[in-house]
């Protein structure tokens, strides 16, 4: 049985209709049947739905509010991204309700409760690497709220989504690395989200395109990503009888703390191994050697999922329903002397 309020989704998936059709039965707008109009009716009041109080006086009123859930705010990547954000809902008069999950699933359901009860007329959302079900951030769109996806999706939602080409970055770096005559290369990954889940493929199949063995006992799993776990990883990887002669990180910060970590070891870089980050934050080029990364359009990514969440807060505003977009952004090598073995 379903616990908490009915919601126009409900209504909407007993009678098989959209839930446009039902917020225009319940209004009595033109363009509905009559037979319609009963049905959804008679349902409502025998559900006892009442409408969601904040999404009914938005109805009335425009709030010009949206809310932002982001796992790590002062992440190179994300304050990227949150600029984008911001300087889309500066130029339409918006406000932003920011808030940071800490990558804890606790936290992102306590935030998203109060966010539900805010006066938000849409909603984005990168989910924490905890996050597994979606309930809370539904209800949002269940309340007639439009929810717009970025960086870090989820098949489980229907909504719009923001993205970049996990897949083409990874592949592209480890093509790099192939071509600079590395056969033995290690990769430094996260949790296996989506997003990373993508960029393993990438590598994997970067490797066998140009008949490269892979090797599984040179997989590292990182669980912080910063630049302290780089450094251990990089004593665990230089305590190898067969050492790799390329790094694949997925995290900037690992790949520079493991550079850091591997010249203390006394490891030359790139000619002993070669490090590839990915995301090409701002520190890449404070170490030595500079760091080469996949860059990721991250500014790029706000501003187009605020533009999205925008558009469809005016589609809903007409009581239609807008159709949901997924819009993938492109990555680019940035090549510096980290990983250049051949002059």
């Amino acid at each position: 049985m379903k616990s908490g309020p009915v919601t126009l989704k409900d209504i909407a998936n007993q009678l098989g209709v959209s839930m446009g059709t039902v917020s225009r039965a319940l209004k009595d707008y033109p363009g509905i049947s009559d037979k319609t109009k009963e049905a959804v009716r008679a349902l409502a009041k025998e559900l006892k739905y009442r409408p969601n109080p904040v999404a009914q006086n938005l109805k009335s009123q425009r709030s010009k509010i949206i809310g932002v859930v982001c796992p790590k705010i002062f992440h190179t990547f994300f304050s990227a991204a949150i600029n984008g954000i911001m300087e889309v809902a500066d130029e339409s008069g918006y406000s932003v309700i920011l808030v940071q999950t800490n990558e804890s699933f606790e936290k992102e359901l306590k935030e998203t409760s109060v966010l539900l009860e805010s006066p938000l007329e849409g909603l984005l959302v990168s989910s924490t690497f905890e996050t597994s079900n979606y309930d809370h951030i539904q209800r949002f769109q269940d309340y007639g709220i439009p929810v717009v996806q970025f960086d870090r999706i989820t098949d489980d939602l229907e909504s719009s989504r923001i993205l970049v080409d996990d897949y083409e970055g990874a592949f592209t770096a480890t093509q790099h690395l192939i071509e600079q005559g590395c056969r033995r290369i290690a990769l430094v990954r996260g949790q296996l989200i989506p997003l990373i889940q993508q960029r393993v493929q990438g590598f994997l199949d970067a490797l066998k395109d140009q008949g490269v063995p892979f090797r599984e006992d040179l997989v590292f799993e990182n669980t912080t990503s910063d630049i302290e776990e780089g450094i251990v990883l990089a004593r665990e990887i230089t305590s190898l009888k067969e050492r790799p002669d390329a790094i694949f990180a997925f995290a900037d910060v690992t790949a520079l703390g493991l550079i850091m970590g591997l010249k203390k070891e006394g490891v030359k870089i790139p000619e002993d191994i070669a490090v590839v980050g990915f995301n090409d934050s701002t520190m890449s080029t404070l170490v030595e050697p500079s760091l080469t990364a996949i860059a990721q359009p991250a500014f790029q990514m706000g501003r187009k999922a605020a533009e999205t969440l925008l558009h469809e807060i005016e589609v809903l505003k007409n009581d239609d329903e807008p159709i949901h977009s997924q819009t993938i952004l492109k990555t680019e090598l940035i090549v510096r002397a980290s990983s250049l073995k051949r002059p």
